[in-house]
């Protein structure tokens, strides 16, 4: 147990040492020491980013079974010396490194270890029905920062592999590293205006945009991405509010995504955290001018309620009198007035009761048809739902009230 924390703890610092408490340096030596014990001299020649497929279902203990059987077929196909450090880091990625075993000509090497882990892969999927992703960076350049150059682009292959194809595998050949990455203008004002329109039918064009910027082939250090991720946030929640949403909602909704972001390592889950905002956040815009941009009809209907409040009122009536099939008027109502047709019907003529219950003589049997219900009993069903008495209860209140 406690080589496998060590493991997990290596691997993460190696990764991300932005969020360490030193920053980006390794003040005390603490893992170049480490590497030294286990590699010499010499840093291993490539490292290894896989991810296996569990599926959202699986349960625990099938879990474990299947990590057991990759693990199991990672002992068989590559030697001690090409699977040092072999351990899970962040719950369903797998990490580990190795030389090569002709050394002295790194490219057929390099080559051959792909084939290798195509094999692995293959075998896997075919046998064991097991979808296990990968990916793969040579290390290019000497010492520490050249093992933790080549584990983060072992990440960028596997994640480039995941975008293309599950199950599959990744040798990350040409690495570009940004140093400065700032979010281009063209992409936050293009993210601004489809927000501040509501266009729900852009989002996948800008999801697509904004992964390609910030999960392409360029690695981007987490510490740098978080940032990143959060000033999206910031120029959706901008937008959002300029559109005319309510501030309210739109703080509790940011404060959710920054927590998020906050507490993720998976690149891929980070990815779905954004486009996950992008279409909340143009959701909440598209609804918030849907109740500002009525639909005609919804007055037409409204009034010919009002004018028949006396006669027989079904939604077929209603939809037929202006013009529309009865399930596209049902959804009008619910989108403009957050209720059925029958329900603003029921308010109608509870309404109209209330007055004639309170201005008029009439027994309840007579309002009650006067307002359009088709019996007493229907009649005293609604009212009582609606206002919290029968109609007798109301009219007597009333009068002591008087």
């Amino acid at each position: 147990m406690r080589d496998r924390l060590w493991i997990v703890s290596f691997w993460h610092q190696l990764l991300y040492p932005e969020l360490g408490p030193a920053g980006y340096e390794d003040p005390t030596g603490v893992l170049a020491s480490a590497a030294r014990r286990l590699f010499g001299s010499d840093q291993p020649d490539y490292v290894v980013a896989a991810r296996i497929h569990y599926g959202e279902a699986t349960e625990h203990e099938q879990q474990r079974k299947t990590a057991a059987v990759v693990l199991r077929h990672l002992h068989s196909s590559f030697s001690f010396d090409e699977r040092r450090l072999l351990g899970f880091v962040h719950g369903r990625f797998l990490y580990f490194c190795g030389r090569f075993q002709n050394a002295s000509q790194p490219s057929s090497a390099s080559t051959e270890l792909a084939r290798r882990l195509r094999a692995l892969v293959a075998h896997l999927r075919q046998e064991h029905g097991i979808l296990f992703t990968v990916g793969v960076s040579p290390r290019r350049h000497p010492g520490l920062s050249g093992f933790r150059r080549a584990a983060q682009y072992a990440v960028v292959a596997l994640r480039i592999q995941l975008q293309t194809e599950k199950g599959g595998m990744l040798v990350c050949d040409t690495p570009r590293r940004g140093e400065q990455r700032f979010v281009a203008k063209p992409l936050v004002e293009k993210l601004e205006r489809i927000t501040r329109s509501g266009s729900v039918e852009a989002v996948p064009e800008i999801c697509n945009d904004v992964s390609g910027f910030l999960f392409g082939s360029e690695y981007i250090p987490l510490l740098k991405l978080r940032g990143l991720l959060q000033s999206f946030l910031v120029s959706l929640s901008m937008a959002a509010q300029t559109a005319g949403v309510d501030p309210a909602l739109l703080y509790d909704l940011n404060q959710r995504y920054f927590d998020s972001i906050l507490v993720l390592y998976d690149y891929e889950e980070l990815e779905q955290v954004i486009h996950s905002a992008i279409r909340e956040f143009v959701s909440m815009v598209y609804e918030t001018r849907a109740q500002e941009l009525e639909h005609p009809a919804i007055a037409r209907a409204e009034a010919y309620v009002m004018q028949n409040i006396s006669e027989p009122l079904t939604l077929s009536s209603v939809a037929q009198a202006v013009g529309l099939s009865p399930p596209y008027l049902s959804r009008l109502f619910r989108t403009y007035r957050g209720m059925t047709l029958t329900q603003f019907i029921n308010c109608q003529r509870v309404e109209l009761a209330k007055s004639l219950l309170q201005n008029s003589d009439k027994n309840v049997c007579a309002i009650a048809f006067a307002a359009g219900f088709g019996s007493v009993q229907h009649f005293n069903r609604i009212f009582k739902s609606l206002v919290g008495c029968t109609p007798s209860q109301f009219r007597l209140l009333k009068c002591v009230h008087l």
